[in-house]
């Protein structure tokens, strides 16, 4: 299986690269001399704990992470949405032929 490790290595050339990634977690050898620091990270489940020695306890200088609100399901919004947004189009769309139409008159022999 690969990985775009390499590529992402290209970009030290750009400025200064952190890895984060999961304790346990194997980072290439290109990758890993380009980085300026690798920051592992621990696997958590998500819940709260009161384990001493979790992430959350490692700096007692600073707050401890909450987690961030989860965004509301918002898709059947972004449905109705696209669906507004494609039958405006389609009303400017046959507008706009209208308006050719009038002030545009047609050529070649008329039928009636």
């Amino acid at each position: 299986m690969g990985s775009a490790d390499g590529r992402f290595a290209e970009l030290a050339t750009l400025g200064r690269v952190e890895l984060f990634v999961w304790d346990g977690q194997p980072v290439a050898a290109k990758l890993a001399d380009v980085a300026h620091d690798i920051h592992r990270l621990a696997r958590t489940t998500g819940a709260p704990t009161d384990d001493p020695t979790g992430p959350e306890q490692n700096h007692p200088d600073e707050e401890p992470l909450t987690p961030l609100p989860r965004p509301a399901d918002r898709h059947g919004s972004v449905l109705v949405r696209r669906l507004l947004i494609a039958v405006a189009a389609g009303v400017g769309i046959a507008l706009g032929q209208r308006l050719v139409d009038f002030v545009v008159p047609p050529r070649g022999p008329q039928r009636r």
